[in-house]
């Protein structure tokens, strides 16, 4: 069983990597599936990004 496998594909799911290069998670980099290496104040900010991007802008994007 994967560590995705209980939660629908639509749902965004956020997991970090805290053990090194070495270790990982299954189905990352899909639109709704994302690995982030470390846990700091800025992998927050990063899932805001992500976030972001999904509803089709990047934050430095200007709305026009």
């Amino acid at each position: 069983m994967g560590v995705f496998d209980s939660v629908p594909e639509s749902v965004p799911c956020y997991t970090f990597n805290i053990a090194g290069y070495r270790a990982g998670h299954d189905k990352q980099g899909t639109p709704t599936r994302h690995g982030i290496s470390g846990m700091t104040d800025s992998a927050f900010k990063l899932m805001a990004v992500i976030e972001q991007r999904a509803r089709g802008t990047w934050p430095w994007e200007s709305a026009q």
